[in-house]
Order: C-alpha cells, then sequence, then structure tokens
C-alpha cells in the first residue's frame, strides 16, 4: 500500500462524505522517491492502487491508458516541472452506478 507520510505541511480538504479530498504534501526526496517506488509496484503487479492518507483510505483498479501530463518551464530563472497522472477506476461492461456487477431483476 502507498502511504503518505505523516508529515503535512498544508492539509486538503476532505468533504462529509469522504468522496473527494485535495490533499497537498510537501516530501522529502526520499519519501517522494518511496511513495513512487511503491505506487509503481502496486501498478506493475496487480494494477489496483491502494493507498493510504491521514483522512481516507482508497483502493482503484487503474484503467489503461494512463494520462500523463508534463508541464516544464523557466521563470525568473526558477526552474519548475509538473507532473500529472489521472488514473481512473475500471468500468465492467455491465455494471451499476458502484461500478460492480448488479445482480437480480431488470
Amino acid at each position: 500500500m502507498a502511504t503518505i507520510p505523516q508529515k503535512i505541511q498544508a492539509p486538503g480538504q476532505a468533504s462529509a462524505d469522504q468522496e473527494k479530498i485535495k490533499e497537498q504534501y510537501h516530501l522529502s526526496l526520499e519519501e517522494a522517491a518511496a511513495f513512487f517506488q511503491e505506487l509503481s509496484r502496486e501498478l506493475r503487479s496487480r494494477g489496483v492502487i491502494e493507498m493510504g492518507t491521514p483522512s481516507l483510505m482508497i483502493s482503484i483498479a487503474a484503467q489503461e491508458p494512463i494520462p500523463l501530463d508534463l508541464a516544464y518551464k523557466v521563470e525568473k530563472g526558477r526552474k519548475r516541472l509538473r507532473i500529472k497522472v489521472d488514473i481512473e477506476e475500471r468500468q465492467s461492461l455491465f455494471s451499476g452506478p458502484s461500478g460492480r456487477p448488479e445482480i437480480g431483476p431488470r
């Protein structure tokens, strides 16, 4: 399971129903490397990402392709690289709103 270290510099917002979170973390190089290595292991091994944040436990079966956006700029002599990964859950062909197959009369 990919875990975020408890060192949170800027906590985000979590809604009451826990269906949506947005949190920001400031990690050391070692912490960031460990997080990405664990994320990579989970994607390679079974395609399911399980992640624990201080406010929520997340489990998602990754759908291919996985979009990866890269942005790079130099502004006032400072370099900035932004990497965005958008992982969506696989949906089965005959699934209900929960993403799980529905059983019962139609």
